[in-house]
C-alpha cells in the first residue's frame, strides 16, 4: 500500500514520516467510512493503558509488543495482498484453500490485536476472517490493517517500511 506514496527523497525524515502518516490517516478514515457504514474512526487514538493494565506489564514492553505487531502486519500484508490476488484467479476448489490461508493469517494477527486492544485492527481483521464475498471489501481491509499500524508509531512504521524496501532490493 504504501508502495504506492511517492514521496521526494530530499525531504527530511520528520516531512517523509508526517506526509506517510497523512496518508495513513487518510486511506483508514476512507476504508472505515466507506466500508464499515460510516463508522469513525478519525479520532480513534490507541491508548497503551488497557492493554498495560489488563495484561500486567510495563510500558516498555507493550510499546515492544506494538512494534513486534506493527512489523508483523507489515510483513503480513504482502501475504494478505497475495492471497487476494489468488482468489481472483483461481477456481472454486483451490479458492477454499486461499480462503483457509486468508482466515488463518487474520485470526492469528487477531489475537495480537485482541490482547493490545487495537480496536481499529479488530474490526479489519474480523472482516479479513468472514468476509470472503467481497474482494475489492478484503483488499480495502487489508490496506485499511497496513494503514492502522503505521499510526500506532509512525517513525517505527517508518524505519520499518525502509527496512522491507531495503531487503526486497536484496
Amino acid at each position: 500500500m504504501f508502495d504506492k506514496l511517492k514521496i521526494d527523497s530530499n525531504l527530511s525524515k520528520e516531512k517523509k514520516i508526517e506526509i506517510t502518516l497523512d496518508y495513513a490517516q487518510k486511506v483508514c478514515n476512507d476504508v472505515f467510512k466507506s466500508r464499515f457504514n460510516n463508522l469513525d474512526f478519525s479520532s480513534y487514538k490507541y491508548s497503551l493503558n488497557e492493554a498495560k493494565n489488563e495484561l500486567g506489564l510495563d510500558e516498555e514492553f507493550i510499546i515492544q509488543l506494538v512494534e513486534d505487531y506493527i512489523s508483523q502486519i507489515f510483513k503480513a500484508n504482502d501475504i494478505f495482498e497475495d492471497l487476494i490476488l489468488n482468489l481472483r484467479k483461481q477456481n472454486y476448489n483451490e479458492k477454499k484453500i486461499i480462503l483457509i490461508q486468508l482466515h488463518e493469517l487474520a485470526h492469528k494477527n487477531l489475537g495480537v490485536v485482541k490482547n493490545l486492544h487495537i480496536k481499529d485492527a479488530q474490526i479489519l481483521l474480523n472482516d479479513l476472517m468472514t468476509q470472503h464475498h467481497d474482494l475489492n471489501h478484503l483488499e480495502d481491509c487489508a490496506r485499511a490493517l497496513q494503514a492502522c499500524a503505521f499510526k500506532l508509531n509512525p517513525e517505527y512504521g517508518y524505519d520499518a517500511l525502509c527496512l522491507m524496501k531495503l531487503k526486497k532490493t536484496l
